[in-house]
């Protein structure tokens, strides 16, 4: 009697694919690190490197860098949250960190406001790090604001690692 694999290989592919599904949301705007424009000071002192869609320090910078991503939610002017996805080698330490603030800007008169900021300094995580911030508070009015994520890296010496993978607004936990 001969048994097909089939059923087996599915379940196998399935539980791969769930592997690191860590909430069940929807995302209304994202995507990897490279999405985001450098600063140009960050430009200029060579001081980032993008290696498979996340961006960290040059070998031999350990200067601030700077990034901003255009946010345009899609399907509408809500959020619950901002996820990011990063790394930073020394947790709670202040000698690195990985802080994304999420900014209004006016359209009318260019004033800009910081809705939320996530700060990786407020975990004690070395590795691999998904967080999220809560964005209850923000009503999007995308008719007389324009959003964006302000990126920081910094690091105290080349020793030392700030990565940013991912970042995303999600409807739901």
């Amino acid at each position: 009697m001969r048994r097909s694999i089939r059923p087996v290989f599915i379940a196998l592919i399935a539980l791969v694919s769930m592997r690191g599904v860590t909430h069940a949301s929807t995302q209304v705007w994202g995507g990897s690190a490279v999405i985001c424009m450098p600063d140009d000071q960050t430009i200029m002192g060579n001081r980032y490197l993008t290696s498979a869609g996340s961006v960290k320090h040059s070998s031999t910078s350990s200067d601030l860098i700077t990034l901003y991503c255009l946010v345009k939610p899609v399907g509408g002017s809500k959020a619950d949250y901002l996820w990011v996805a990063y790394q930073d080698s020394d947790g709670t330490g202040t000698n690195t960190y990985v802080r994304v603030s999420f900014v209004q800007m006016s359209r009318s008169s260019g004033v800009e406001t910081t809705l939320v900021t996530l700060d990786s300094n407020s975990s004690s995580s070395t590795g691999f790090t998904q967080r999220s911030v809560n964005l209850a508070t923000v009503n999007f009015d995308m008719e007389h604001y324009v959003y964006y994520m302000r990126v920081q890296l910094d690091r105290g010496s080349i020793a030392d690692t700030a990565i940013l993978y991912t970042m995303s607004l999600q409807l739901g936990p």
